[in-house]
């Protein structure tokens, strides 16, 4: 209802308790009682109300007196039709009460009470349950938990908190937040330290509401259990709070009602296999002994796999090397296993379980041989895999090159001599060639080899082909010097052409030119030549005379289609020199006297030929001494 007062300075003030208007659902709830009033707006004069300072609100006590609450105005000037609303908290909800209004201007003034308005204190929020909680007999160490439930009958959010003193505690909700409706639970626990009855309050204090609710409960003489652990295999077995060190002690008391955590720890080699019993899988054990309680733990040997090899990276390195990383590719291999190399461990890497990488040093591939490899994996399980081969290989021979010859040729008929072959990339083992066979080599350095001319591989006037052949790895046979066997007598000398591309001057064959290997019909000897892709080309023959006389000089003809019919042959001799033709297309196989000359001894003359008439071929030249 609403009531109109007269004021000290004459202002009208109405009063409106809508709580008056609310029914009551719990009457041992927090109270919250809803007052509103319309502002004065003018003094009694009539005059405007210039300096409103506050108002006070007399709930349930005398008015005026001491008992008010104070609720400051707005504004000094409240405008027409301005309602104040006040909530009133603290108080008992279900409950009825007379309340007043005073207005207050700046210097303190207080006007008339306002007549006298009733209304009943709504809920804010209900704490259940309502009367007190019995926590019972708890022993000492031990711990009961009990739970508060508040709900918010109210409109808006409701924050509180909730406090307990000791052996009392709020062990969850003691901050909560209750929306509209909703309710949240406050959990007491009461864990007694000494034995006797105990009594407090528990108190829950939202939106300057509080409510309290007793608590009693009484300190039992602790009561224990035992808890007893029983191990199998070889780690330990601790408890939380301490007792348990199992390992030396696997038993312990602990006070009835209290959880105990027990943790397993394996021994190096170990696995945890897991708990039996009062406890199951392989986490911490909690148990909560009200009785004695038993728990089984068993630990387990690790046992290693036997190490299979697959591949060996690399397989195999070249004696006289640095050292290798050998990278070693297989199945179930550990942390511990170990490379070995012929049975003796090296410095391993562990990469996974399919890999290990070990140091192989260069004394163990100094040598050319084959090297076991194998894994051992150590106990427990484990052990040695079968092996696989590292070949240490020979380093490759270098291909021999010959450069000359000392003698490059001997008289026909002439005792045995020791040829000596100049040139580069010799070994130990390579072997001088002559004519295709191998020959008594002494090796002297890689750049000199020595070797044995029997006599009768110079028995008969000719060309000897030399080569050295070094044998694998690597090596080959180089390529071939000729070695001329001069006739011994002066009745007949014949100097036969050279290979292809071979200048011997000391044989007395030398070109100009390029001359190829033809294969003209009825060549002397192993072969003929004829000018090839060359403008100019001439080929030489000096032979080494041994007494000046008259000579014959003759040519060997081998004919080709190819060949020019008029191939110029000349003979350089003593007077001067001769100049014929020879037709080297038709005819041939034979010798064909270009004339008689005289020589002096030595290499004092030549014949020769060129391509001056078109494609020449070259093949033999005789000397006949006249009588």
């Amino acid at each position: 209802m609403a009531m109109r007062v007269r004021c000290q300075r004459g202002v009208w003030l109405g009063v409106l308790l809508v709580a008056a208007l609310l029914l009551v659902a719990d009457r041992v709830g927090a109270g919250t009682l809803d007052v509103t009033w319309n502002a004065p707006t003018t003094n009694a004069d009539g005059t405007p109300l210039t300096d409103l300072a506050n108002y006070r609100v007399y709930i349930g006590t005398p008015c005026p007196g001491d008992g008010y609450r104070s609720v400051a105005s707005a504004t000094p000037a409240p405008p027409s039709g301005s309602v104040v609303a006040y909530a009133a908290v603290g108080l008992l909800a279900g409950t009825i009460y007379a309340t007043q209004v005073t207005a207050l201007d700046d210097a303190g003034n207080e006007s008339a009470c306002s007549g006298s308005a009733s209304g009943v204190a709504r809920l804010g929020f209900t704490v259940s349950p309502a009367g007190s909680v019995a926590f019972g007999s708890v022993p000492v160490g031990g711990a009961v938990d009990r739970t508060f439930t508040v709900q918010n009958v109210g409109s808006t959010t409701l924050t509180g908190t909730a406090t307990a003193p000791n052996p009392f505690s709020v062990v969850s909700g003691a901050s909560f937040s209750v929306s509209p409706g909703n309710t949240s639970a406050v959990v007491v626990r009461f864990q007694p330290t000494a034995t006797g009855d105990v009594a407090a309050n528990v108190t829950l204090r939202a939106d300057g509401d509080s409510v309290s609710r007793g608590l009693n409960g009484s300190g039992a003489g602790a009561s224990t259990a035992t808890v007893t652990v029983t191990r199998t295999g070889n780690g330990t077995v601790n408890s939380s709070p301490a007792g348990i060190s199992c390992g030396t002690t696997c038993s312990g008391l602990f006070p009835t009602g209290a959880p105990v955590t027990l943790t397993a720890a394996p021994a190096s080699g170990s696995t945890f296999s897991g708990w039996s019993g009062a406890c199951t899988g392989t986490a911490t054990c909690t148990v909560t002994p009200n009785a004695n309680v038993s728990v089984s733990a068993t630990f387990a040997a690790i046992t290693n796999p036997a190490p299979t090899l697959g591949t060996l990276s690399p397989a195999s390195t070249t004696a006289g090397g640095a050292g290798v990383t050998l990278t070693v590719n297989g199945t179930s291999f550990v942390s511990s296993s170990v490379v070995r190399w012929n049975g003796s461990a090296r410095a391993t890497t562990y990469v996974s379980a399919t890999q290990l990488r070990a140091t192989i040093g260069a004394g163990d591939v100094a040598a050319v041989g084959t090297a076991q490899v194998t894994v051992l994996t150590p106990s427990p399980g484990g052990g040695t895999s079968a092996g696989l081969p590292f070949a240490i290989t020979a380093a490759p021979n270098p291909a021999p090159i010959v450069g000359a010859l000392s003698p490059a040729s001997t008289t026909a008929g002439s005792a045995g001599f020791t040829l000596t072959v100049t040139g580069a990339n010799f070994m130990s083992s390579s072997v001088v060639r002559w004519s295709g066979n191998a020959l008594a080599t002494t090796y002297v350095s890689a750049t000199q080899l020595r070797a044995t001319i029997a006599a009768d591989a110079v028995a008969a006037a000719g060309l000897a082909e030399v080569a050295v052949a070094t044998p694998a790895p690597g090596g080959g046979t180089s390529g071939a010097l000729s070695f001329a066997i001069t006739p011994r007598t002066a009745a007949e000398i014949i100097v036969d052409n050279a290979r292809p591309g071979v200048q011997d001057p000391a044989g007395g064959r030398t070109f100009t030119g390029r001359w190829c290997r033809s294969n003209s019909r009825n060549a002397f000897g192993p072969s003929a030549l004829y000018s090839c892709r060359s403008t100019h080309a001439t080929y030489r023959w000096t032979a080494d005379i041994p007494v000046t006389g008259t000579y014959e000089v003759s040519v060997w003809v081998g004919t080709h289609k190819n060949h020019s019919t008029a191939v110029p042959v000349s003979v350089v001799h003593a007077s001067g020199k001769a100049i014929r033709t020879v037709n080297q297309r038709s005819g041939g196989g034979t010798w064909v006297v270009h004339g008689v000359y005289t020589f002096n001894a030595g290499r004092t003359g030549y014949v020769e030929v060129s391509n001056d008439n078109g494609i020449a071929g070259a093949d033999a030249v005789r000397w006949v001494l006249v009588p």
